[in-house]
């Protein structure tokens, strides 16, 4: 009597921190207690695990680390979470309690301590790749839990629940983000753990207090509805645990098990690229519509939010139904049809931000419609095989999703270049342009270097400003008309000093002028100018020069591109003389012309990788039939009814009132 009483209240406060297990299935109030922690638990993980997607282009201007190191972060770190979620399949034997419990702790020290104490990218990326080794032991261990605390009929609602842990983290990356990046110091983008952080503290107490799981006797059984719980609870006194978990490993790696695991890792490609590079895509993409960080993560919340809705409703209808294949192809194919619209939308650099919205709330909506039942669906079906394998069957299943997003996370830099010198480059090249001095050096000094390459240009450039600034002389400016209406008269004149010319060549010279009071007064104005001593050296300088000058204006040529040069080549002149705006004149050149293509190449390198995703899609579809259930709610109803009644004649066989 006292073992029964003993099992029947559980463990100790102390000692069930630990041995979090329960004898008895809960009653409702209580399950959805432990299933509303679970969720709370996963949507943590998640906000914890996808705060970089939303920070990016911070973190590669923090760390001065290139995007393609950036991504071999990501790949290395999922393949790790991959192996991680190998590892919790034995989840099966040891429990999932206190993997998510423990697994909470972790990932909040690493966000609150771990990643903003991390000075370079190195240990960026271990900080990095301990979260994902933590995320990818839950990502077997939560749903597990979702799953031994919910009945086939009421599994997708449970399950949709569940997928709102990664939707909903990244809602909550996308939204604190959105509204606190701008508020901290420029490039502190490590605030954003400290907050998460926090969040995990708060959550881990939680869990650790609140947290339970069924016993092995209980969840290593089937249960189709609660109307089952007394039928279960009766089983358990005779299972044989360690003999329901011989060969798990053995038995879920089967075609149908692997290949639905595979499809569903394929199909959410785009969701991943969404996770991790959508910030990268909005912001590099859409040049005209210059996209900030912020507004990005605005967008993306529409996303978030649309598929997190979605997800509930599409779950509790599924559960109505009692189908999940229908479901599936229905999404599978709204997601294709939005997908072709993203591709076409991806070439027009001036989408708006209501389109971007329009198109990513699509997207969020037939996710969901697919992923739910999904879910759900993959779970009967490693049921189907053992109740007993439910963990390792997900181990599968998080092992190749972890797998196929460190494969394709790979191949974003080849098959996206043009991320590289934008995300490296573009965001330090927009900012030297917003400098006035800087612009007007890129923007016109080039044409201005090209144009000084003519001879005839060049020199009207060097001499035309001093002969116009002399020309402002009133003695120069009426001596040179004179002079050039008779440049031979005055070359013979300036032979000789203004006081010892020959008779005989003034006599000519006034002769040439015209002769009479006209031309005396001709050689005065000239005379007066040339003895000044100020006037003086200005008039030979025109004289010298003028007709260069003149030459280049006058020339259908050299006349445009004079008048070029003299318009902008003063302001490209000042910003090479600062040494600030030199500098950044120098940077702009250096990676300016990079930029420039890859945001030229980024909307049809991106159209190119949704391609990829379409065809991970397309192949998705033909594999929903290797999934246990029907496609008809009738049939399904029948089998329903069928379970009811075989489940009524065992427990009237065991004595069992259909009410306990």
């Amino acid at each position: 009597m006292a073992t029964a009483v003993q099992a029947a209240s559980g463990p100790g406060f102390v000692r069930g921190l630990w041995q979090r297990q329960i004898p008895r299935y809960p009653d409702t109030a209580r399950r959805y207690v432990y299933l509303g922690i679970v969720v709370l638990a996963t949507i943590t993980l998640y906000y914890e695990l996808y705060i970089n997607g939303a920070v990016t282009p911070s973190i590669l201007q923090g760390y001065g680390i290139s995007f393609k190191y950036y991504v071999l972060i990501l790949v290395f770190g999922n393949a790790l979470g991959a192996f991680a979620s190998l590892f919790a399949g034995l989840a099966d034997r040891w429990g999932r309690a206190n993997l998510v419990a423990y697994g909470l702790l972790a990932t909040a020290l690493l966000a609150l301590v771990g990643v903003p104490n991390a000075h370079d990218g190195f240990s960026y990326g271990v900080m990095y790749s301990l979260i994902t080794i933590v995320e990818g032991m839950v990502l077997v261990a939560t749903p597990a839990l979702v799953r031994d605390f919910s009945p086939q009929i009421g599994r997708a609602s449970a399950m949709g629940f569940w997928t709102l842990g990664p939707v909903i983290g990244s809602l909550v990356v996308t939204e604190v983000t959105s509204h606190s990046l701008s508020h901290f110091a420029p490039g502190d983008w490590q605030t954003q753990y400290r907050i998460a952080g926090i969040v995990g503290m708060i959550v881990w107490a939680i869990a650790f207090v609140g947290l339970r799981e069924l016993s092995p006797q209980l969840r290593d059984q089937l249960m189709v509805s609660l109307r089952d719980r007394a039928l279960v609870e009766a089983r358990a006194r005779s299972l044989d645990v360690d003999k329901a978990l011989e060969g798990n490993w053995r038995r879920v790696a089967r075609p149908h098990i692997v290949a639905g695991a595979l499809a569903v890792s394929l199909f959410l490609i785009l969701y991943y690229t969404a996770v991790a590079f959508m910030v990268v895509y909005i912001t590099t993409v859409f040049a005209r519509s210059a996209f900030t960080q912020d507004d990005a993560n605005s967008m993306l919340n529409w996303w978030w939010g649309v598929e997190a809705v979605a997800l509930v409703v599409v779950g509790a209808l599924s559960d109505r139904l009692l189908v999940r294949k229908p479901f599936m192809l229905v999404g599978a194919i709204g997601v294709l049809v939005m997908q072709l619209v993203l591709i076409h939308q991806t070439g027009v650099s001036d989408t708006s931000y209501n389109t971007l919205v329009v198109i990513f709330a699509f997207l969020a909506f037939f996710i969901a419609l697919t992923y739910a039942p999904w879910m759900a669906a993959f779970t009967e079906t490693v049921e189907k095989i053992s109740p007993a394998a439910t963990a390792t069957g997900l181990a599968v299943w998080g092992w190749i999703i972890r797998a196929v997003v460190a494969v394709s996370f790979l191949l974003i830099p080849v098959v996206i270049g043009s991320v590289t010198p934008i995300v490296e480059s573009g965001a330090v090249v927009q900012a030297d342009l917003k400098d006035p001095k800087v612009a007007a050096a890129v923007q016109y000094g080039p044409t201005v270097q090209e144009y000084l390459k003519d001879q005839t240009v060049a020199a009207a450039v060097q001499y035309g400003p001093t002969v116009l600034a002399d020309l402002q002389d009133a003695k120069v400016a009426a001596a040179v008309p004179i002079i050039q209406a008779h440049p031979a008269v005055f070359l013979q004149l300036a032979q000789y000093p203004p006081t010892q010319i020959p008779p005989a060549v003034l006599a000519s010279a006034v002769q040439a002028l015209g002769g009479g009071a006209q031309a005396l007064a001709q050689l005065q104005t000239v005379g007066a100018a040339s003895a000044d001593p100020v006037s003086g050296p200005k008039l030979i300088y025109v004289v010298t020069h003028g007709p260069q000058v003149l030459a280049a204006q006058s020339d259908p040529v050299a006349g445009p591109k004079f008048a070029y040069v003299a318009a902008h080549g003063p302001a490209v002149q000042a910003a090479l003389s600062d040494p600030v705006a030199r500098a950044k004149i120098d940077y702009v050149a250096a990676h300016g012309p990079d930029v420039l293509r890859a945001q030229s190449n980024a909307p049809y390198e991106w159209q190119h990788w949704f391609w990829l995703c379409f065809v991970g899609q397309v192949i998705f579809i033909p594999l929903i039939f290797v999934l246990s259930g029907r496609w008809s709610p009738a049939r399904a109803r029948g089998d329903e009814k069928a379970h009811d009644q075989a489940t009524s004649r065992e427990m009237a066989a065991l004595g069992l009132s259909p009410t306990a």
